[in-house]
């Protein structure tokens, strides 16, 4: 060779600047995959008040054995129309429980707990006399 490169041919540090850069693309896909799947785990799992088992309920930080198979005792007699249903039902369960549990991905007919929802705290308390 007379010093001149052939067509497709690279010098060594040309080919060391290819390779690092091949790899700075593959650490960058590589670090913005793993930042999704972060994001994702950091979102709470929703879990449907009527549809999920003892196992999927208890799964929602704030529900355990005893709540668990409470909710599941009382939706036997029928499901839950709505949170205010749920309070109302639920011995124990108050509009900040109920915040909290919204909060760790629970769901009532698919909707989140909101505070306006509730009024006053219950909407199936006693009518007024």
């Amino acid at each position: 060779m007379d010093g001149h490169l052939h067509r497709g041919m690279l010098t060594p540090m040309q080919q060391r600047s290819i390779s690092h850069g091949f790899l700075v693309r593959a650490l960058l896909g590589a670090l913005g995959s793993c930042l999704a799947a972060l994001a994702l785990a950091a979102s709470p799992r929703t879990t449907d008040l009527n549809l999920a088992n003892q196992a999927e309920l208890e799964m929602v930080k704030g529900i355990g054995p005893q709540l668990s198979e409470r909710i599941l005792t009382e939706r036997a007699q029928g499901r839950f129309d709505s949170w205010e249903d749920f309070i109302g039902r639920m011995k124990g369960i108050g509009p900040s429980h109920a915040t909290r549990l919204s909060a760790a991905g629970l769901r009532v007919a698919g909707q989140p707990y909101a505070i306006s929802q509730a009024g006053s705290g219950t909407a199936a308390s006693a009518p007024a006399k």
